[in-house]
């Protein structure tokens, strides 16, 4: 018998890969956490009662990327008007207790709970992988309408201290470019894009974003204004850790580990994502990881230092022997959203490809999972073998 625990505040809803998803969210009471602001640092209250409320030593409680929880005793004396707002912000120096001294981060997921002075749970405000999404352009993350169980991201900083009704959502790309992370070089520190539209696109605040090994984002680049990626074209940027213009990224590319590359347009919605585990390491003898074909689905490994700023359908294969789209000491597939399990698998966790724990359980023998309550997308499944060592391979949803 399988038992699977919950991650301590990160939900199962996941995010689509090619669109920004609204993420629903448990409400209590009729006070409500309905809006943070992770580039401002403010958090903010509203009663949807008519009458005020006192919330002298109501508790909010803010439980970090590690599911960690840190408390703030709201002060003395703090009435919230009858379908009023109260909103607070971060003083990391503050020591007489009239405000908190946590952070909230723009890229990091984050969750809040507002309790009572008699530590009754009155709100849940869980953010995940829309936490990433909102760094940057002083956008803010909170209910669609006021009190609503729904989350959305508000433009120009958002609605502090007054009714998200009137907020300026975030437009989501209903049909994003055909854009693709198409080569990476672990070794020369190199990325390519790919354009399969029959016109150019202009690339100006598109943003890159980089899984690490750990599968959380590290800091986000922003592509450069003016650049502009021609119809069937490439584009390559090349790693300068010294880069302070912000024509190039900073952060590194591995060739030894695992690694995603998440491309997102100018509305934020993720349009393409590229992710290698343990089967592509392609470390030394000028190696690259790249799509088999110019934007396809499956990943091999080119030799000769890869095509750089060119097709991938010219390429020098490298043959390992291994096919790339499972992992060759366990297989771990999923067929009609039914993942199989080998034997003697005692536990696994699955990563949406933001990073976030969407399942995590223990197993005994032969497994399988239904994930049709997944989103469609690509996941990294990671299973503990019987030699007590962690695996992992990519499952990709369709």
């Amino acid at each position: 018998m399988t038992t699977f625990t919950k991650p301590v505040f990160k939900t199962q809803t996941i995010v689509c890969l090619f669109l920004l998803s609204f993420f629903a969210i448990p409400s209590y009471g009729n006070l409500y956490i309905n809006e943070i602001n992770g580039n401002d640092k403010w958090l903010e209250v509203y009663n949807s009662d008519e009458s005020p409320v006192d919330l002298s030593g109501y508790i909010i409680q803010k439980i970090d990327e590690d599911g960690l929880p840190i408390d703030w005793v709201v002060p003395t004396g703090t009435i919230i008007s009858g379908k009023g707002f109260l909103t607070w912000t971060q003083d990391e120096f503050c020591v007489d207790g009239s405000t908190f001294t946590w952070g909230i981060s723009a890229k990091k997921y984050v969750g809040f709970k507002l309790y009572t002075k008699n530590v009754v749970l009155l709100d849940f405000f869980n953010v995940n992988s829309f936490e990433n999404l909102s760094d940057g352009g002083h956008r803010s993350i909170g209910r669609k309408t006021d009190g609503d169980s729904q989350l959305a991201l508000f433009l120009d900083g958002g609605t502090k201290g007054t009714s998200n009704n009137a907020g300026i959502l975030q437009t989501v790309t209903e049909n994003p470019k055909k854009l693709f992370v198409n080569e990476i070089s672990g070794n020369e520190k190199w990325f390519e894009l790919y354009n399969d539209e029959n016109e150019d696109i202009d690339l100006t605040d598109y943003r890159i974003q980089k899984i690490n090994d750990q599968q959380f984002i590290d800091d986000t680049w922003k592509i450069p204004e003016g650049t502009i990626i021609k119809s069937k074209g490439f584009y390559t940027w090349t790693q300068d850790e010294f880069c302070v213009d912000g024509s190039t990224f900073t952060w590194g590319i591995s060739a030894k580990k695992d690694v995603g590359i998440v491309l997102i347009d100018k509305n934020f919605t993720v349009t393409n994502a590229f992710m290698i585990n343990s089967d592509l390491y392609s470390e030394g003898e000028e190696k690259t990881v790249g799509r088999r074909t110019d934007g396809a689905d499956k990943l091999v490994i080119y030799a000769n230092g890869g095509t750089k700023g060119t097709s991938n359908n010219s390429g020098t294969l490298y043959y390992t022997g291994i096919d790339t789209q499972q992992i060759a000491t366990y297989p771990v597939y999923a067929a009609s959203c039914i993942l199989h399990l080998p034997e003697n698998i005692s536990s696994i966790n699955i990563f949406n490809i933001s990073g976030v724990l969407v399942l995590s359980g223990k197993t005994n023998g032969r497994e399988t999972i239904d994930l049709n309550r997944f989103s469609k997308g690509i996941y990294v499944v990671r299973f503990l073998t019987p030699d007590n060592e962690w695996k992992s391979t990519k499952i990709i949803l369709k």
